[in-house]
């Protein structure tokens, strides 16, 4: 059974706001939760959560610089900000860095439509860190700049991020990778073969695929915040 939940970020100096925004969003997301700026911006580097919900007004790196802050780290990271009502306007200002604002105190119906409509991804193709563009046959980690894919590899990678979480067999994998044309009998060594030029492209280092997780005797799986995939 596929378990899996994208991270929502919430970051408020006030532990017990983040209690509670976490338990309304606990049902859609794995909950990620940060009592300053600078640990947020931290835990952003280690995975680039599906969205944030910050506090506008917190001791230490706030508000505009914080929005900044975070960008630089994941460019396409959709943000909603809760604020006090003397401070909404100027949250209102930096409006093209953030997705939506919720005045405090903010009901639960406001918070939930304000987050669902920030993580809603309009890149059809989006799995976490990783976009797909269908059009130009590329993909982008972590904001970089896209690469292109062969089909093949586009096939491939669009069927795991569509998994995500999930073991997809190496018979699946193959099959995709020849467009219907595998040797059942190859499939092993035909998903491996499909699955490395991904990883080139994908990360830095082969050895540490991150996104795409080998299953010994059954095939991949697929994670786009690869900080928070399970081992083993």
């Amino acid at each position: 059974m596929n378990n899996y939940l994208p991270p929502a970020l919430i970051i408020d100096d006030d532990p017990m706001i983040c209690r509670v925004v976490g338990l309304h969003l606990a049902n859609r997301f794995q909950i990620l939760t940060a009592y300053d700026g600078k640990s947020a911006l931290a835990m952003v580097e280690q995975a680039c959560p599906r969205v944030v919900v910050m506090d506008w007004i917190m001791p230490g790196l706030h508000g505009v610089d914080l929005l900044h802050a975070l960008h630089e780290r994941c460019p396409d990271l959709p943000i909603v900000v809760m604020t006090g009502e003397a401070d909404l306007e100027k949250a209102v200002a930096s409006v093209g860095l953030a997705v939506a604002f919720l005045a405090k105190p903010m009901m639960r119906g406001e918070l939930l439509e304000a987050v669902g409509r920030a993580a809603a991804d309009p890149m059809v193709g989006s799995f976490g860190e990783v976009r797909l563009d269908r059009d130009r046959l590329a993909v982008s980690v972590r904001g970089k700049p896209f690469v292109e894919l062969t089909p093949d590899e586009y096939r491939v990678l669009a069927l795991l991020g569509s998994r995500q979480g999930e073991v997809v067999s190496t018979e699946e994998i193959a099959d995709v990778a020849s467009n219907g044309r595998a040797d059942p009998e190859e499939a092993s060594e035909a998903a491996q073969w499909a699955v490395f030029p991904l990883r080139t492209k994908m990360t830095a280092n082969v050895g540490d695929p991150q996104y795409i997780l080998t299953v010994p005797g059954r095939g991949f799986r697929f994670w786009g915040w690869p900080a928070l995939a399970p081992r083993g």
